[in-house]
């Protein structure tokens, strides 16, 4: 409290951020899955063939030495990218829509908040690995991917949408809705998520992380592309043995893996917090 006879000192204001630096945010993403989806028109030689001895350091010639079988690194890295980023996004993203839609449904009713909180509790006792190596066995590398971030990753989305949305259900804009007459679809739809987008949008980018993950482990394991497929974790499975030889090899892989999952976490999470009420005014 104040001390007697002086005025409350008012809230620190965040800084506001010009509408231009969340669109560069934007495009600095688009730009960077853009350019991942298209690595194998952009790769500076063949990517399958040979082009030296194995396992030969950097030089003028290879920038990143040569591989296992002689193939240049920066080729593979440059084309390798696409194969993991085109199993895990749509992965991520179908866990993320699935997650918010039950998430918003729960808000309307007790009954459904008790089947998705309970039934995701569930879901989330079976390790998500196991789940995408059963279905390895039986189906490609894309089609686990996507029943194991379904099962594993929808309920997580449910629950994080839904402690977002559920005290926001009995807001004054929300009521208002209810007595126009809307609908719980048309109130969800047009009332809650717009409210909760900045949570939603953070969380997909979370999904599309774990999704990466579990392709690079089901590639690293075997289950998924065969030699000589380009795929970053295949290289980094390939190359392990004579790390020593070449680090760049497995190094760059591993680090472009890395970075690809910190930038559409981190770039998500920032948009995010730009659509957020709190830092959105």
């Amino acid at each position: 409290m104040s001390p007697p006879g002086t005025r409350p000192r008012p809230a620190a204001r965040k800084p506001r951020r010009a509408p231009w630096a969340t669109s560069c945010e934007a495009a600095a993403l688009l730009l960077l899955l853009a350019a991942v989806l298209a690595g194998p028109l952009l790769a500076p030689g063949d990517p399958a063939q040979p082009q030296g001895l194995p396992w030969s350091p950097p030089d003028g010639g290879h920038w990143l030495g040569t591989d296992v079988l002689g193939r240049d690194v920066l080729s593979r890295l440059v084309a390798g990218g696409s194969g993991l980023l085109a199993v895990a996004l749509p992965a991520g993203l179908a866990a993320s829509a699935l997650g918010t839609a039950a998430g918003l449904a729960a808000t309307r009713h007790a009954r459904t908040a008790r089947v998705v909180l309970r039934g995701g509790a569930g879901l989330l006792a079976v390790p998500g690995l196991l789940v995408v190596l059963v279905c390895a066995l039986a189906f490609d590398a894309r089609t686990a991917v996507l029943a194991g971030m379904l099962l594993v990753g929808t309920p997580l989305s449910a629950r994080v949408v839904y402690a977002t949305a559920a005290p926001l259900a009995r807001a004054g804009f929300v009521q208002a809705a209810v007595v126009r007459g809307e609908g719980p679809v048309a109130i969800a739809v047009r009332e809650l998520l717009p409210a909760v987008s900045g949570t939603v949008l953070a969380d997909a980018g979370l999904r599309v992380v774990g999704a990466l993950q579990l392709t690079a482990a089901v590639s690293v394991l075997g289950l998924g592309p065969q030699p000589p497929a380009t795929d970053w974790a295949l290289m980094i499975k390939e190359n392990l043995p004579a790390v020593s030889l070449n680090p760049a090899a497995a190094l760059a892989p591993a680090l472009a893996l890395a970075l690809l999952a910190t930038t559409i976490a981190v770039g998500l999470d920032l948009l995010a917090r730009r659509l957020s009420p709190e830092t959105g005014r």
